[in-house]
């Protein structure tokens, strides 16, 4: 039989620390001064064995409240309880049926059952419940309640592990709960709502530490982490951003790039709702297909876009987008997080292609000298999505309406089955953060990005190169994707010729 601490080890808690679940119930009551007297009242009764009765029993007998409103206030506290659940994945599967969880809690053993339930877990399995069991040895020390444990496993180093290993038993310290580097980096800039859905995201897709005793990571798992722990948050605050954008100046609507912008699209539109009136665009372009422009591409282009339109692109210089500007007739606004045209090598080496006559005005985030080592194609891997690049996009008769309709000519990216495989990853990871993060509280996520919005630029730069860092796990994306763009180099080459 092997055992398992229960918060924080098999469940956690969105908010992260316990005791803000009280300030969650002060808010929701509007009980001014309720989470003082409620942790009063816990460290008033916590001196001897203790359930959560007990607890608002003292709050009563404090004077606080009635026992009737203690009542309302307790079962406060276990719906908020039930609201902030969340399961550890990684943990949570590793628990089979004939397992032990132990636990020191103050909450009733139907309330963990529910909250094991609502956290998707369904292992039977029995359950020690105790208010100090763990913490002064006990339930270790007492052969008759665990016999033959072969490995426990849990987050408290003194009451999971020293009082485990004190007592004879083997045990393993789990610290998944915690945030990391990256969510403690959002915190630290203000982007706490951020940090705690990244932090679910993580909690509830990826693993970090292999199968219990094991250790290792898989690859899958190492590109799950890249996006949700890097990618994913960094296209939200680039979509907030747009978004500020779009409501700021008017635009009609948002252009966002093919294949780069495929899920900072769905990330935008998750995230700004019904906030922006402007309508979002897959735009189904390449350089391939600016540079030799048919004129159904130009049509199709002119049919979505206006001086009143903003074109988006992860990274770029500008310069295939500017012959399209010029040819079209178009002159619309253009963001690209990552602007490299200040990298005279990249410059020369379109320049040798076509010469453009004059200059594009880009908005960015990530531009200067501080951003010329970071490579940017990793960014461009970090967010492939299976489609092949943009050749054309043609014009046809409607099957029954007649109605003209546009349609893309795409290549085939015959990708390899390595590619392939990290590319699955990429696109389940981003839908599981996009359905988190539309089931997320968006209004006050946009809220709190809004009066941190001078805190963008610094933590979009730490993730940045934090994503570079870790890109290496896309080991079946970086061979296909190096020769995949000398062929685009070459295929412009010929264009720029003829």
């Amino acid at each position: 039989m092997r055992t398992f601490d229960i918060f924080d080890t098999l469940i956690a808690r969105r908010c992260i620390d316990p005791a803000l679940v009280f300030e969650i119930v002060e808010r929701k009551v509007g009980r001014p001064g309720f989470a003082r007297a409620r942790r009063q009242a816990e460290k008033v009764v916590s001196e001897r064995d203790y359930t959560l009765d007990d607890i608002y029993a003292e709050l009563a007998r404090s004077g606080f409240c009635s026992q009737e409103e203690a009542k309302a206030l307790s079962e406060a506290e276990i719906d908020t309880e039930l609201a902030q659940v969340i399961p550890i994945r990684e943990n949570m599967d590793q628990v089979r049926d004939g397992d032990m969880l132990i636990t020191d809690m103050y909450l009733p053993l139907r309330v963990i059952k529910a909250l094991l339930a609502k956290a998707g877990f369904k292992r039977k399995v029995g359950i020690l419940l105790s208010s100090h069991g763990k913490r002064n040895g006990k339930v270790w020390r007492d052969r008759t309640l665990l016999p033959d444990t072969s490995l426990h496993m849990g987050d408290n180093w003194r009451s999971d592990i020293a009082n485990a290993r004190a007592a004879g038993f083997r045990a393993m310290h789990t610290t998944l709960s915690a945030p990391t580097q990256a969510e403690r980096a959002l915190m630290g800039h203000g982007y706490v709502q951020l940090a705690r859905l990244v932090r679910e995201a993580r909690l509830t897709l990826c693993g970090t530490q292999g199968d219990a005793g094991t250790g290792g990571q898989t690859s899958r798992d190492r590109i799950r982490l890249l996006q949700v722990q890097y990618n994913l948050p960094m296209l939200v605050i680039i979509s907030h951003y747009i978004a500020g954008e779009v409501i700021a100046k008017g635009y009609r609507n948002v252009l966002f790039s093919s294949r780069d912008c495929l899920f900072l699209k769905d990330v935008y539109e998750a995230l700004a709702g019904d906030t922006c009136r402007a309508r979002s665009h897959y735009f189904y372009t390449s350089r391939v297909s600016r540079l030799n422009a048919s004129e159904d591409y130009l049509a199709y282009f002119r049919s979505i876009a206006c001086d009143r339109s903003l074109v988006v692109d992860l990274c770029g210089t500008g310069w295939s987008l500017h012959q399209l500007y010029r040819h079209a007739g178009i002159a619309p606004d253009t963001f690209m997080f990552h602007f490299l045209g200040n990298r005279l090598a990249t410059r020369l080496r379109y320049r040798a292609i076509a010469r453009s006559q004059g200059t594009l005005a880009v908005g960015s985030l990530i531009n200067g000298l501080s951003s010329l080592w970071i490579d940017q194609s990793l960014l461009e891997m970090a967010n492939y999505n299976g489609m092949g690049m943009t050749l054309d996009v043609r014009k046809g008769a409607g099957a029954q309406d007649g109605a003209d309709t546009m349609y893309p000519v795409l290549e085939d990216p015959d990708f390899p089955e390595a590619a392939q495989a990290d590319i699955e990853v990429i696109c389940q990871s981003v839908q599981h953060f996009v359905d988190l993060l539309r089931g997320s509280d968006r209004e006050a996520l946009r809220a709190e990005m809004g009066a941190h919005a001078k805190q963008r630029r610094s933590i979009l730069f730490l993730l940045y190169r934090a994503l570079v860092r870790e890109a290496q796990a896309l080991t079946g994306l970086i061979a296909y994707h190096g020769e995949q763009d000398a062929r685009t180099v070459e295929r412009l080459r010929q264009v720029g010729a003829a």
